[in-house]
């Protein structure tokens, strides 16, 4: 649930100009009334009052910093903003297998177990935390997920432990933000090895204090007015209807974002017989995992293609190659499909994404993670009511590459009416806790 700005200060090969950070670190503090916690993971050579005048307007707004304490084995103090007073600054711990005792075998490089990581600054920092090896997103050119190490990596842990911290506590000045800092040093732990030789040992970042570093309340489930919902399939292992009538076909059962979800490869085969047609408005919403990136891939459907004037089309919500979504629907009144096409690269990013795609007879909207993410004025009129075409999940029907979804698709529905933002974003706001009936 937590709300994360990417806040682009450097260029693409991670350099800029002071000048850049200063902007960046005046919009934050612009907009502290939403951000609560900053991460920085930068350095620059020598102090810089310009760089810690900025740190310090967002503090004094109630945003608190973790600094990376940089990559270079020597003294942090000589780099900014890794030796401001305003930040936690962080230094890289070595640490192989989660707990104590260094026994830990090295894994993606050489370093000893429960020590400072070799490259890792020291000095003037504030606490440590594992910073080689870590599991990190990375560009999707490189994959989806990759073992990153440097203080880069560290920072973004105690980052984390603050927001913990602000949920419960939300810092609005500066004496809110060095208390936040002060309960992270305290519930450190020093069950490791400073083998930095500088003579001070910093604590090391400590989650194990449940009381303080509680697990947030799952979220209430989405309440919606159901009335227009004319289906919804939970996969919970098997595919019976909550609401409409029921799936039929082949489909394995896995993990889901709202328990189980429909586990399902190219061969897999899921439709619904006997769906009411909707004519005048329509949204689709599901979660959805795709773990194939090469192939075009549908998500939900009413479409059968017999000719070439795609006669039985209703609507259709699929992911291409590239991670854009597309929403298509046929309109009678013009007789030819309307296409909406959005950017949404991050559905390849092997976790659970909401989407969702409406039409009213005025415009076409798509949406993931609870945000519009494109739109378009309708051609009007109404759908093709393809009374003889059955309603698809992960897959289309009639002549042609079926376009299956390969990967999870969970709590899949089908509405006669187009969701408001408001309700799209509570769905996704739910999570796991789904949706409920208002």
């Amino acid at each position: 649930g937590a709300r994360i700005w990417s806040v682009k200060v450097l260029d693409s090969t991670g350099n800029g100009q002071l000048s850049w950070i200063v902007n960046g670190l005046e919009w934050i503090a612009a907009n502290s009334a939403t951000i609560e916690i900053g991460n920085m993971s930068f350095g620059a050579v020598g102090p810089s009052q310009a760089l810690y005048d900025a740190t310090q307007g967002a503090v004094a707004n109630g945003v608190a910093f973790a600094v990376s304490a940089g990559n270079s084995d020597t003294n942090a103090i000589g780099f900014s903003p890794a030796a401001f007073d305003n930040v936690l600054t962080v230094s890289a711990l070595a640490d192989f297998d989660g707990i104590a005792g260094a026994a830990g075998s090295p894994t993606c490089a050489g370093d000893q177990d429960d020590t400072l990581a070799d490259f890792s600054n020291w000095g003037a920092v504030d606490i440590a935390a594992p910073g080689l090896c870590i599991a990190s997103t990375v560009p999707l050119e490189w994959g989806s997920y990759g073992l990153l190490s440097g203080t880069s990596m560290a920072s973004p842990h105690v980052a984390g432990a603050l927001a913990l911290l602000a949920r419960a506590n939300n810092p609005n000045n500066a004496a809110d933000v060095f208390a936040l800092y002060s309960r992270v040093l305290a519930a450190g732990n020093t069950n490791w090895t400073d083998d930095s030789g500088d003579g001070v040992k910093e604590p090391l970042l400590d989650l194990s204090n449940s009381s303080l570093f509680a697990a947030a309340p799952p979220p209430p489930c989405a309440s919606i007015d159901m009335t227009s919902m004319i289906g919804w399939w939970r996969g919970e292992s098997d595919l019976s209807a909550q609401v409409g009538p029921a799936a039929s076909g082949v489909s394995a059962f896995g993990t889901g974002k709202v328990g189980q979800a429909l586990s399902l490869n190219a061969t897999s085969s899921v439709s619904v017989s006997g769906l009411l047609p909707p004519a005048s408005a329509v949204t689709v919403e599901a979660w959805i995992r795709p773990t194939a990136t090469g192939t075009m891939q549908t998500v939900m459907s009413r479409w059968s293609a017999p000719s070439t004037d795609d006669s039985a089309r209703a609507f259709a919500l699929l992911v291409d190659p590239k991670g854009d979504l597309i929403w298509t629907t046929d309109e009678t009144t013009a007789r030819r499909p309307e296409e909406l096409r959005a950017g949404a690269p991050q559905i390849f990013d092997a976790g659970f994404h909401h989407v969702a795609a409406t039409w009213n007879s005025t415009v076409s909207r798509v949406y993931v993670d609870g945000v519009m993410i494109g739109s378009k004025p309708s051609q009007g009129g109404t759908l093709n009511p393809t009374p003889s075409t059955q309603f698809r999940v992960g897959s289309k029907t009639g002549l042609g590459d079926p376009f299956a979804l390969v990967g999870a698709l969970d709590e899949p529905s089908v509405w006669g009416r187009s969701l408001s933002d408001a309700e799209i974003a509570a769905i996704h706001a739910a999570g796991a806790s789904g949706k409920c009936r208002a």
